[in-house]
């Protein structure tokens, strides 16, 4: 079963985020489920879900989908009530498609290569 990261998100966020509210959906094993975007950046996503996140088999998350930019492979890493926070597993080209999202978004991020 998910468990929650003791560690807040701002204290491992490597990534600068935008406030970018964009429809989604999420890509379980089953199932799937429509969600916004609240923020995004390089490394991941705050998302808002119509029901409580504790209602979603979150263990079984395989991607989350996003228009132009494709599915992006992701891990949960904190749940708040209606909110999701995600942690993308991205590679250079994944990188690239969410600047071009960003930018047309009036966001103009640094594309910096991948460390790690």
């Amino acid at each position: 079963m998910w468990m929650p990261s003791q560690v807040s998100g701002r204290d491992r966020r490597a990534d600068e985020r935008f406030a970018i509210t964009q429809d989604c959906t999420l890509i379980f094993e089953e199932h799937s489920a429509r969600c916004r975007t609240r923020d995004l950046s390089f490394g991941g996503a705050r998302l808002a879900m119509p029901l409580a996140a504790v209602a979603y088999p979150l263990d079984s998350l395989r991607s989350l989908q996003i228009n132009g930019v494709g599915f992006l492979k992701a891990e949960v890493r904190w749940t708040d009530g209606h909110e999701i926070g995600l942690q993308f597993q991205a590679a250079d080209g994944t990188r690239a498609a969410l600047a071009t999202l960003m930018r047309r978004h009036g966001v103009r991020p640094m594309l910096r290569p991948m460390t790690g």
